[in-house]
């Protein structure tokens, strides 16, 4: 569950530049507009994202490569195991991964994220490094640190446990704009109600 993340996950540290595009998409938000958040668009999360939506998820590993398979917009995401990032490459929304193991715990770093990819406030410049260990059977620990000079002071590091499942999964299924559009139309019309559209 997401609201158990430790650390200082929902007020790290803003640059100014940063933080007032954060304020802004929140007053976009509140104000019943659209607003670029990639649920309303039906478009991949980055990491952390990926894993902090919890929609469920399956690792498959290989021996050069780990997949994962996200519930959520049926995303699929590869880290290549032992080997540097490629000179050149190609950048992408959610990043390029390469990952190694240091004892039973999987370390991951991504970068090579476009000039459009922003977690609060992030761009190109953004560096996710993720943890995750297997403390039992039906835990995994999930841990990341996000490294953005665009956006952030100094790196800032959270945490949260991901629970096994045992539950029927149900395919997960975007419209966009589906509920995202619903719940827009609904702000807009409490504000009408309230008189803060005149």
């Amino acid at each position: 569950n997401p609201s158990k993340l430790v650390g200082d996950y929902n007020n790290p540290i803003l640059k100014p530049e940063a933080a007032s595009i954060v304020r802004r998409l929140g007053e976009l938000a509140r104000s019943g507009e659209a607003y670029p958040d990639p649920s309303n668009q039906c478009r991949p999360y980055a990491p952390p994202f990926t894993f902090a939506m919890q929609l469920g998820m399956q690792m498959l590993q290989a021996k050069d490569h780990i997949t994962f398979l996200y519930n959520q917009d049926d995303q699929v995401r590869r880290v290549w195991l032992n080997r540097k990032h490629p000179d050149k490459v190609t950048p992408t929304p959610m990043g390029e991964s390469v990952g190694h193991y240091e004892g039973d715990t999987l370390v991951v770093e991504t970068t090579n994220f476009t000039d459009r990819t922003s977690f609060r406030g992030s761009d190109q410049n953004l560096r996710v490094i993720e943890r995750l260990t297997r403390p039992d059977a039906d835990t995994l620990m999930y841990e990341f640190t996000i490294d953005d000079p665009t956006a952030f002071s100094a790196p800032w590091t959270a945490r949260f446990p991901m629970m096994r499942s045992t539950e029927q999964m149900y395919e997960y299924a975007c419209h966009e704009g589906n509920f995202g559009l619903l719940d827009i139309l609904k702000g807009a019309r409490f504000d009408e109600r309230e008189g803060k559209n005149k």
